[in-house]
């Protein structure tokens, strides 16, 4: 099998290190954007999910957030059926989440997601 400049490209960049915070935030609002989703529990505190089938992009997303500040992301598998790939989650929700969602421009001071 060849190589895979896309695929290879996407696994290097998802292991480089980003020293300032500032292009750490830039970097998850950016994957946010692109494969993540807010949302709103019963409880009335917000949700991040992130869902790929992209690994590296979901296990970026994990090591930013951790590297923010956010207490426990949940990982997921979801196995594909016959002949797809398997499917990536990353899941983050409690008192941690208000605080990073205004620092990435998610949310407004008094709360309201964006």
């Amino acid at each position: 099998m060849g190589t895979n400049f896309s695929r290879d490209t996407k696994e290097l960049l998802s292991r480089a290190a980003v020293k300032h915070k500032h292009c750490r935030l830039a970097e998850l609002h950016a994957l946010i954007a692109g494969i993540g989703s807010l949302g709103v529990q019963e409880n009335g505190w917000p949700v991040l999910l992130l869902q790929s089938e992209n690994l590296p992009a979901v296990r970026r997303a994990d090591y930013l957030l951790r590297t923010l500040g956010a207490e426990d992301p949940v990982c997921s598998v979801f196995l594909g059926g016959k002949g797809k790939a398997p499917f990536y989650s990353l899941t983050l929700e409690g008192k941690d989440l208000p605080r990073l969602l205004k620092e990435l421009g998610f949310m407004s001071s008094r709360g309201v997601l964006r």
